[in-house]
């Protein structure tokens, strides 16, 4: 568990994706406000073994003039799952927090490599910097 720095208030959001079997499915969440991030918690149903994420923050609409669908940061690539677990364990904390501007999107990218349509519960740890 994040320990909240004075001043930010808790802003965390709970999300579930359907990611379809032996595809790779873009699960895609867009931040309304500027937010700060630092932790992912992930549970699964029916995953592989060969199943991996890949964790990113992508500009999809240009809000920031680069372009449409430009990736601006990728957290982890190719993240290995645990066939063993549904839970995949202690939320992953980055130790720091990293700012979400509005209007951008945090996407996992899940590639799914068994037969049956895997099902995706995401917590994101999110902070309202202090005004």
């Amino acid at each position: 568990m994040t320990t909240i720095p004075e001043g930010y208030k808790f802003k965390g959001v709970g999300l579930k994706w359907t990611a379809i079997a032996g595809t790779t499915t873009d699960c895609d969440y867009e931040v309304a406000a500027e937010r700060d991030l630092d932790a992912v918690d992930l549970i699964l149903e029916n995953h592989s073994a060969d199943d991996t994420l890949t964790f990113q923050v992508v500009d999809v609409n240009n809000v920031l003039g680069y372009g449409p669908g430009v990736v601006l940061n990728e957290f982890a690539t190719n993240w290995r799952i645990d066939p063993t677990k549904r839970d995949q364990g202690e939320p992953f904390t980055a130790g720091y927090r990293a700012t979400i501007l509005a209007g951008l999107f945090l996407r996992i990218k899940y590639a799914s490599t068994g037969t049956t349509d895997v099902i995706l519960r995401v917590n994101y740890s999110l902070h309202e910097p202090p005004p």
